[in-house]
């Protein structure tokens, strides 16, 4: 109900414009209404409502395999961290760096009593000189605004400290951003075929994957409303079959008299999806090769696979495979105890997971809270989700095996296949 905005949408050419609004985690509703006002130099009272974009904010740990470090660091762990980790350095010029999309980026760290000053530098330009002397350990967040586009984000020991600082050490704890941005030569892309890595500083992250084997593929599991592909436009570019979910959405034509990079978003219902590019072997006339470039992707939140370094798991579990599940692949155990930790950021967290035959009760508990007798048992091997909505912040959920079933079931198996925290 409250005005946020009175937006003039006069201008000499007809141009697609962006405007963003942040607010506070949870569910809001925007209302844009026609003021009957205009600029003197507008002709008309008209406004023009193209398209609307609601995004969430990503939190990237900073054990998170997109965060990439140089020098050393070493793990701090403690409860009152986000994902109960942190890392820290004294080695002046040791560096964290991520990148990413959107508008903003936040930085969360931790004030100590040897805290030093670290060297905040976006896109190759340093924009704060960050002092983390305090003298309580007490975790803090500090908020940087960009333009809206791909950046990247660099973190570096400087070496210097206050004068009441016992120490130089850089603690980082989590980085926030509006959305994940997942290179091309990430783990959470994989490849089918040949593809050969180009190296140029124009390129999101200063790489691109390029093919011209016909039916080599590039794959991404992700979750949320959309995706969206960074690639170049390219004189031996051809004809990418984009295929989400099995089905095919486009048939992307990358020739371009000049190399030049281009991004194109898919909207999708909220969910689970698998976008798959794969290399067509066509081309337009004009075009002098069939090359496919895949710069980078662009996702509400990738799936976290039960096969993730991030989950932890206590005692003994087998994998299964199979090509129903996601990636293929999931975990099961009938050991009483046996676990599976995964420390997350968001307001959400959906667990997905198998429905058997021989499935028993699974308990669920978040920050040391059960909060969930989860029964899988089903007549039919089928996948199912569950999702647990609590409080934004850094939370602990873990899976374990209760040992107990239901009267029907046939065993006490708990069958883990994917995460998703938002």
């Amino acid at each position: 109900g409250a005005v946020v905005d009175s937006l003039d949408m006069y201008g000499s050419l007809a141009l697609q414009q962006r405007r963003t609004y942040r607010l506070a985690a949870g569910r809001h509703r925007l209302a844009v209404g026609v003021s009957g006002a205009k600029s003197a130099a507008s002709l008309g009272r008209y406004v023009f409502l193209d398209a609307i974009l609601a995004e969430g904010v990503t939190a990237y740990e900073e054990s998170s395999p997109q965060v990439a470090y140089g020098g050393a660091w070493t793990t701090w762990s403690n409860p009152g961290h986000s994902g109960g980790t942190a890392r820290y350095s004294n080695q002046t010029g040791a560096t964290a760096t991520l990148s990413f999309e959107g508008t903003f980026v936040g930085l969360v760290y931790a004030r100590h009593l040897e805290g030093g000053i670290a060297t905040v530098s976006i896109d190759g330009a340093v924009v704060d000189s960050l002092d983390m002397y305090g003298s309580l350990a007490l975790q803090q967040r500090r908020t940087y605004s960009v333009a809206a586009g791909a950046h990247q984000l660099v973190i570096s020991v400087s070496g210097a400290k206050s004068a009441a600082s016992l120490g130089r050490y850089i603690f980082l704890d989590a980085i926030l951003a509006d959305a994940a941005l997942y290179e091309e030569s990430g783990t959470q892309v994989s490849y089918g075929g040949a593809w050969i890595n180009w190296s140029d500083p124009g390129l999101t992250g200063g790489t691109a994957r390029y093919s011209n084997q016909t039916g080599a593929t590039a794959t991404l599991d992700f979750g949320g409303t959309f995706v969206r592909l960074v690639y170049a436009l390219h004189p031996e570019g051809g004809i990418a079959t984009v295929t989400i979910d099995g089905v095919v959405v486009d048939n992307l034509d990358m020739y371009g008299s000049l190399a030049l990079q281009q991004r194109r978003t898919y909207s999708v219902a909220a969910g689970r999806h698998r976008l798959v590019v794969s290399v067509s072997g066509t081309k337009s006339a004009a075009s002098l090769g069939r090359y496919i470039f895949l710069d980078a992707f662009l996702a509400d939140a990738a799936f976290l696979e039960e096969s993730s370094p991030q989950v932890a798991y206590g005692g003994a579990w087998t994998n299964w495979t199979d090509a129903g599940l996601l990636g293929g692949t999931a975990r099961y155990s009938n050991q009483t105890g046996a676990s599976a930790t995964f420390h997350f950021s968001g307001s959400s967290m959906t667990l997905v997971y198998a429905r058997h035959p021989e499935g028993g009760i699974a308990t669920v508990s978040i920050d040391g809270v059960v909060v969930d007798s989860l029964d899988m048992y089903g007549s039919l091997a089928l996948q199912r989700r569950r999702t647990y909505s609590l409080a934004a912040g850094a939370h602990q959920l873990v899976v374990s095996v209760s040992g107990t079933k239901s009267a029907a079931s046939l065993g006490r198996y708990v069958f883990l296949d994917a995460f998703l925290a938002e």
